[in-house]
């Protein structure tokens, strides 16, 4: 992760580092400057100071009465002291003195030659004593002033003398005006021109730039069709037109990614399989919504590196991906196991055991650093039942078939034996040839019934029709039965005085209401009741269909809609049932849009109870809107069957 540091803005770091520039250089010229300004004043008053001196020693030379020394004995005669002090009275800021050859001042204009030190030692006096103009800098040691002293040899009266001038720096021109001072301040005028100048010069030069970072913003925004609008210079308008195609570049990548990432999320979140993408260390990086329906993960967004054992808690397949992943079973790539998973009976029957199998592979990318694996998990369970179902209906049709049809067999060949010489036998043998022949016409229409049924091809033809004339029609083809048990058979419909009126189709619809009202009568007891209940609401009518006999026990309520499927043979085959008849209310049920199911009555009492919920208004299908239901509806048998089982 890079961390953003609090950098200065170009411009200011320009202004900075051209300020710093310039102001060392303005700062180092202006030194320099003034030094050299410095050394030309301090040689000029030299020059001027030699000037003097060489007019003092042409006017000392006219001079040759003077005394060297005062002598008590002519004191009328004139000192070279005086003559000094005469000289530098015309000009107070000149100092001069007169040193003989030992060092001892002879002369001078601030002050009595007695009281001032020998001056052998001064470097301006060594030098003139020797026979050198000399010069020097240096503060007095009378009043502390920083003087500029120049000194030069002289003979008079036949004696090394040395004529030494002196004045203070301060009375220099260059030290004495304020010319320091305005060049220092000219100085600072002119460095402050040329930051302004620079600042702006800058500006203009990082206008562009300016407008290249803007760009780059709308970039960073999504607004890829953003030109950069930049005239000058060359070189910025080349990196505006380079910035331009890139946008369009990285727009027509970006689209291309989009749609390449829509299709594959479509594909990877709308396919049936479970899809896991995880790394090497089991971290979870993706998953489909089928996973999450499988694993119970209600947002699949929040499984991201979480850990896939916590997730799958299944340890055969962990250690199946982790041989996958070691290397050290890479020949076996499936594995077909168990699962359990959540669904709406869940808190009833806890979650529902699915049959899978399992396949992981490695998924090749060479940008990623480290290795990812796509574990797929198919649910096989509706292959598995349907495989059963497979078995059972061809155990179950042979079996129904081989009954009767063995029957009839022996008894042709009891007869064909001499029992047609025996009539009453005959006759007897022949009934019960009847009944068998019967039974197989029975069986066979209801196969064909149930296979034109579950044709996905089937159009349902539905037309208005009275739920409660249909009942009635039902309890009127079933009254022979019902009275010969003695079994009343009663309805009852809500709104009482209103016809409920559905859309149907009445010779389906009635065959249903049909199987199961002959269903409740052959296997209820005599003098039992049978009621048909209706209620209808504002999109559909709830239906039940209950009697008081011993009733359906739960373990076989969800397993006798099924094929062949019968909780007692022995009395099933007794009363004439071919195994079917709840199977096809099933097909005609949900054919209609509706759902059937077998349930506990509920007041309690003993007896079966049929529960249907039919839509008022059924809507005819298309051959692929009703492969599509039947598919759904298909699943959905198979959830509650496999819950059972």
């Amino acid at each position: 992760m890079v961390t953003k540091r609090n950098s200065l803005r170009t411009p200011v770091y320009l202004f900075l580092i051209n300020g710093i520039t310039l102001c060392f250089g303005f700062i180092f010229f202006i030194f320099i400057s003034l030094n050299t300004l410095e050394k030309t004043a301090v040689i000029q008053t030299e020059q001027n100071l030699r000037t003097f001196a060489f007019s003092i020693e042409k006017l000392l030379y006219s001079e040759n009465n003077l005394v060297l020394t005062p002598d008590p004995l002519l004191p009328e005669e004139k000192t070279i002291d005086e003559f000094v002090k005469q000289i530098a009275s015309h000009d107070p800021s000149f100092r001069i003195s007169v040193i003989g050859s030992d060092g001892t001042v002879l002369g001078d204009s601030d002050a009595e030659p007695e009281r001032l030190e020998n001056h052998a030692t001064r470097s301006e006096i060594a030098g003139a004593l020797n026979g050198q103009e000399s010069t020097a800098i240096r503060a007095s040691s009378a009043s502390g002033e920083l003087l500029i002293y120049y000194a030069i040899p002289i003979i008079y009266q036949n004696q090394q003398l040395a004529l030494r001038l002196s004045i203070p720096v301060r009375k220099n021109v260059f030290f004495s005006s304020s010319l320091r001072m305005d060049s220092v301040l000219s100085a600072v005028i002119i460095l402050l021109i040329v930051l302004v100048i620079s600042f702006i010069v800058a500006g203009k030069i990082l206008k562009p730039l300016k407008e290249l970072e803007k760009t780059a913003r709308q970039y960073q925004n999504g607004n890829f069709e953003y030109n950069a609008e930049i005239r000058s210079p060359y070189e910025f308008v080349e990196l505006s037109e380079t910035f331009s195609r890139m946008g369009k570049t990285i727009q027509n990548n970006i689209q291309e990614i989009s749609c390449r990432r829509d299709e594959f999320q479509s594909v990877f979140s709308g396919i049936t399989e479970a899809l896991i993408v995880f790394d090497s260390n089991l971290q979870i990086q993706q998953m489909n919504n089928t996973a999450g329906y499988f694993f119970s993960i209600e947002d699949i967004e929040t499984v991201h590196n979480n850990s896939l054992i916590a997730v799958v808690r299944n340890t055969e397949i962990i250690s199946f991906v982790k041989d996958i992943i070691s290397c050290q079973n890479i020949e076996k790539n499936e594995l077909e196991t168990q699962i359990f998973v959540s669904d709406a009976d869940s808190e009833k029957h806890g979650p529902s055991p699915r049959s899978v199998l399992v396949r992981c592979v490695k998924i090749h990318n060479s940008a990623q650093g480290t290795d990812r694996f796509l574990l797929v998990i198919t649910d096989i369970s509706h292959l598995k039942r349907l495989e059963r179902v497979r078995k059972d209906f061809v155990a179950n049709v042979s079996h129904e078939l081989k009954t009767p049809i063995t029957s009839i067999k022996g008894f042709i060949e009891t007869l064909q034996d001499g029992a047609l010489e025996e009539p009453e036998t005959a006759r007897h043998f022949l009934d019960i040839m009847e009944q068998q022949s019967e039974r197989l016409i029975h069986i066979l229409e209801d196969l064909l019934t149930l296979s034109r049924l579950e044709q996905t091809g089937f159009a349902l033809e539905t037309q208005p029709a009275v739920l409660q004339s249909l009942v009635y029609d039902t309890f009127a083809a079933l009254s022979h039965p019902a009275e010969a048990k003695h079994i009343q058979l009663t309805a009852r419909f809500q709104p009482e005085q209103e016809p409920i009126k559905i859309s149907v189709n009445t010779g389906l619809f009635s065959q249903a209401l049909f199987n199961l009202v002959d269903n409740a009568i052959k296997y209820c007891p005599d003098n039992a009741l049978v009621t048909v209940s209706a209620q209808k609401t504002e999109t559909q009518v709830f239906l039940q269909i209950e009697d008081n006999g011993p009733g359906i026990a739960e373990v076989y309520r969800k397993r006798i809609f099924e094929r062949f499927y019968r909780i007692d043979k022995g009395r099933s085959r007794e009363t004439g049932g071919t195994g079917l008849g709840l199977s096809i209310v099933r097909h005609i049920i949900e054919l209609h849009g509706g759902n059937i199911r077998a349930t506990a009555r509920p007041d309690g009492k003993p007896g079966a109870c049929f529960e249907i919920t039919i839509p008022l208004q059924t809507t005819n299908l298309l051959p692929e809107q009703q492969k599509q239901q039947d598919t759904a509806q298909a699943g959905q048998r198979e959830t509650a069957e496999q819950d059972t089982l």
